[in-house]
């Protein structure tokens, strides 16, 4: 789920089932309230991110011998192309310029970060990214060309897991460690770390950040990823979320799991306060 403003948005997904081989798609003219059914895409897809005002990618999810699809959208979604390459995690700050991961690396080179200056189509290493205590790359968020981030994530226990947030301010050349934590007899903390496991990220320029975490509920960051707090809409073991998206620092929207119903809720407010606009 993603929106390119307050209005205009799309959601992408996989069917019910054990073995989903299409990716529905659907897309909102009226900040979420009714959706339009879309393209059946010949993958399951599993995120969705915009820029502009009409353009998307989406990254499907498959098992081997199947390859994973990078697609994209030029259109708010009413057709789409395969760009022949592979990608689990992408950001993009313009209908060009991106960077983007996928778990082995795009075309089996690792956990790196990539970046692309064609839309996604010819991708470049840019550095390795996770590892150690955190090797997974739960979510990646550039605000511009030089600025952006990573959260890192692990295998937890429970409502806790090991993370660490890096902050870039030169296109992802160099990371800063803004907050981490590993679990152990003696967990080692630098800064207040998200509680864990993270399962995505997203930033603003502004530098405030969320992250949500499955049961862990949903915390916030004002400073960049070095201090986090427990924030709505998310709830431990009572409100999922994922993912989530804002347009700008006031408006906002999750994809909510709640009282046996996957929703999707808006903020006003920066997410002090949130409502359910749509159920499904």
């Amino acid at each position: 789920m993603a929106f390119w403003d307050a209005h205009h948005g799309i959601v992408v997904g996989s069917p019910v089932g054990d073995n989903p081989k299409q990716g529905p798609t659907a897309i909102t003219l009226d900040g979420g309230n009714t959706w339009q059914d879309g393209p059946v895409l010949p993958q399951p897809l599993t995120r969705v991110v915009v820029v502009g005002v009409n353009t998307a990618w989406a990254t499907a999810s498959c098992g081997a011998p199947c390859r994973p699809k990078l697609l994209r959208t030029m259109n708010g979604g009413m057709t789409w192309e395969d760009l022949g390459s592979e990608a689990s995690l992408v950001s993009f700050v313009d209908p060009i310029h991106g960077w983007g991961t996928t778990r082995g690396g795009i075309g089996g080179d690792g956990e790196r970060l990539f970046e692309t200056r064609d839309g996604g189509v010819a991708w470049k290493k840019s550095g390795p990214v996770c590892g150690g205590a955190w090797p997974e790359l739960a979510g990646l968020r550039f605000v511009d060309a030089r600025h952006g981030w990573i959260v890192c994530s692990g295998e937890g226990v429970g409502t806790m897991g090991p993370s660490a947030t890096y902050e870039t301010v030169n296109g992802g050349a160099s990371w800063h460690l803004r907050s981490s934590v590993t679990l152990g007899e003696v967990p080692i903390r630098v800064g207040r770390p998200p509680s864990g496991p993270v399962m995505g990220a997203f930033f603003l320029p502004s530098r405030r950040g969320w992250v949500w975490q499955g049961r862990s509920g949903t915390e916030t960051s004002r400073d960049g990823g070095g201090t986090w707090s427990q924030a709505p809409p998310g709830k431990p073991e009572d409100v999922f979320v994922d993912p989530m998206w804002f347009v700008d620092d006031r408006v906002g929207f999750a994809l909510v799991f709640a009282d046996g119903a996957t929703q999707l809720w808006t903020t006003a407010d920066g997410g002090a306060t949130w409502k359910a606009v749509h159920r499904w």
